[in-house]
């Protein structure tokens, strides 16, 4: 029977099927909640670059102190990269990490690039215990995997929820563009934001490119100016009723 096997085993190459989406390992409150490995034109960096990346996300209802967090696509080299400045994620709030191999451009761009063919990406604590991982095959361009349900759900592909709710994927704006104006765009000092009034009483957020949330604020009149001059220049993600514009701030 052994020289049968053998004899199977050496005649045969087993196939080399390529790693299935799989939500096999998940520990504690943060996650891999979405990821991109084919970044043609869908998101940029603040260097305008459109690279790799991955979505963290705090689905407990404490902050998590995030310094000295690792990320990895080798698992044999699980400890690759490391989270080297001090960044605590709030509750349900999200954190991107680029993986574009430039460490140059901030602290939240990773020294790995994902493969569009395939492959894992590991997230461990400060510990380098395993917190959660993630097995992927052949990615379509511009298109994300992400968790549905958010934060806790299997991962499926479709159109990105960058630094947002992945149950809001099918979700359309329901503002008109000419309803809902942002100016100057890029802007320095000061963003003017103008809302036709039937469109008030939902929350405005501004995220920075990190997730990091820099204001939420209801909207009860059709105009509000905001002071930018403290913010750190670079791009942000403004959201209202399901309608995400991308602003950059200059020097």
């Amino acid at each position: 029977m052994m020289l049968i096997l053998g004899a199977l085993l050496t005649g045969f190459i087993l196939p080399n099927f390529p790693p299935q989406p799989t939500n096999s390992f998940m520990v504690g409150d943060i996650v891999i909640n979405e990821f991109m490995a084919s970044n043609d034109s869908t998101v940029a960096d603040t260097a305008g670059d459109y690279d790799d990346w991955i979505e963290l996300y705090n689905k407990g209802s404490v902050p998590v102190d995030l310094t000295g967090y690792y990320l990895s696509d080798k698992f044999d080299n699980q400890t690759k990269w490391q989270i080297d400045t001090t960044f605590v994620l709030q509750p349900d709030s999200y954190l991107i990490i680029w993986a574009d191999e430039n460490g140059s451009q901030g602290p939240f761009h990773a020294n790995f690039k994902l493969s569009a063919a395939g492959e894992s990406i590991y997230l461990l604590d400060s510990t380098a215990t395993l917190l959660d991982s993630v097995n992927f095959g052949p990615q379509t361009t511009d298109m994300s995997m992400a968790r549905k349900p958010n934060g806790t759900g299997n991962f499926t592909m479709g159109e990105a929820t960058f630094n947002a709710n992945n149950d809001a994927t099918s979700r359309k704006s329901d503002i008109a563009e000419e309803d809902f104006l942002v100016f100057p765009n890029p802007a320095r000092d000061q963003l003017r934001i103008e809302i036709e009034a039937r469109e008030l009483r939902e929350e405005l957020i501004i995220l920075n490119m990190q997730g990091q949330e820099m204001l939420r604020k209801e909207m009860l009149e059709t105009q509000l100016q905001i002071d930018t001059d403290s913010w750190p220049r670079g791009f942000y993600f403004l959201q209202y009723k399901g309608l995400t514009r991308k602003i950059q701030l200059m020097p």
